[in-house]
């Protein structure tokens, strides 16, 4: 009995080649048979049974390079059954011997597991609340395990040695480690899709590498274990776009711990100067014991784990002083009815659980609004570079949109309602 079994992944049945019950063989090369053509990595395996056969074992021939011979393993007490396996990666002539007779020859053309193919489509898109929103197409023979986008930091050209007197040397001894870039998990195209758009949305207002100048490249890894690259893509990670004063100087000294570690004594003077006199400068108690609380540690952990905690604690910090504590506390409601929806209809979570979660984002969506206004109050609209402001989404479009959003995904088209 002979068999070749692919690869789970490629989803291919296994082929007969010979079967001792009905005593039938596929043809092999000596009876005039073409090779068979096979996925990489597929397995041969032989069995025989039966005395006088002698020992089992295969001749591997591929088209450069020495025979190589695999021994079969007994299987049996008596020794009259026996099984010999083997992984093929190359094109090859394979003869099955008992003993010095040969009981079969057939030759293999394999056919190679092509890495996957990546790339974008569109040019990135970003949004002023610090978005990133990716368009792109992959592409593969078996299918997708897993897609990134992966980043590396681009630095600034040096300064003009012509001009270096006139600037004092700020930053001496060595340099920290930078913080890790960000890798964003991107969604994957249906399995039945064929030169498909996909598009993935993600959060990086936040990051600590937001707003800097970055490589980007997009990767993608086949159930094979195959990996296929994107051409390389610089760009400027969206930033969230702040109005207020002091928000913007929180930030900026964030910043300045983002990009180099030895920034920290200019960082501390720069903290206590904005705590220096709070009354009617800083109205909001959380504000204040924020910052105080960020420069009493900034001179007292000198570790990196205390440095990135301070770099998280200065955005919190910001965010709170430009959208106050209601509008935070909303966003973050928002996000998290967000993900926890498109996690179910990714995983086809049942209808009553989808028509649950869209009551809880129709609320978190109204008291997001209902905030928006409140800030918006008394200050003049500004619309972001680029937006027609005819193009106004109202109340009733918002309604209609999570109507259809609700329906597809109770009516089998959950593809479309996450996206």
């Amino acid at each position: 009995d002979a068999w070749v079994t692919p690869p789970p992944y490629t989803a291919k049945p296994p082929v007969l080649l010979a079967d001792g019950a009905q005593a039938t063989r596929r043809p092999s090369t000596a009876d005039g048979g073409g090779p068979l053509e096979i996925p990489e990595r597929s397995t041969l395996i032989v069995r025989t049974s039966g005395g006088g056969l002698g020992s089992l074992g295969l001749e591997i021939k591929a088209e450069a390079g020495e025979p190589q011979r695999v021994e079969g393993q007994t299987q049996s007490a008596g020794g009259d059954a026996a099984e010999v396996r083997t992984e093929l990666v190359r094109s090859a002539v394979v003869r099955v011997f008992g003993g010095r007779s040969e009981l079969a020859r057939w030759s293999f053309r394999i056919i190679a597991d092509q890495p996957p193919k990546v790339a974008l489509t569109k040019d990135p898109e970003r949004t002023p609340r610090g978005s990133l929103k990716l368009t792109y197409k992959i592409e593969d023979d078996y299918g997708i395990a897993a897609a990134e986008a992966r980043f590396e930091r681009l630095h600034a050209a040096e300064s003009d040695p012509r001009t270096s007197w006139a600037r004092a040397d700020l930053l001496k001894g060595p340099r920290p480690p930078l913080d890790r870039p960000p890798v964003l998990s991107l969604r994957l195209p249906r399995s039945n899709a064929k030169d498909a758009e996909t598009s993935s949305s993600h959060e990086l207002g936040s990051h600590p590498w937001s707003g800097m100048h970055v490589r980007m490249t997009l990767t993608a890894k086949d159930l094979g274990g195959n990996v296929g690259r994107s051409q390389p893509f610089d760009l400027v990670l969206p930033q969230r776009r702040f109005r207020k004063d002091l928000a913007k100087a929180v930030i900026e000294q964030r910043r300045k711990l983002v990009e180099d570690a030895r920034y920290r004594p200019l960082v501390v003077k720069a903290l206590e100067a904005l705590t220096l006199e709070p009354e009617g400068f800083i109205t909001d108690h959380h504000v204040y014991l924020g910052l105080r609380s960020a420069y009493h540690r900034l001179v007292q952990d000198r570790s990196r784990a205390g440095l990135k905690s301070v770099i998280e604690q200065l955005w919190h910090v910001a965010v709170r002083i430009e959208d106050g504590a209601g509008l935070t506390e909303a966003e973050r409601r928002l996000r998290d009815i967000q993900d926890r929806l498109s996690k179910a209809i990714e995983e086809g979570a049942p209808d009553a659980e989808i028509q649950s979660l869209m009551q809880e984002l129709r609320q978190a969506l109204s008291e997001f609004l209902d905030q928006l206004a409140r800030q918006a109050e008394g200050q003049p609209t500004e619309f972001p570079e680029g937006l027609n402001p005819n193009q106004i989404v109202r109340p009733e479009d918002l309604e209609r949109m999570l109507n259809n959003l609700e329906n597809m995904a109770r009516q089998g088209s959950r593809e479309t309602a996450q996206e």
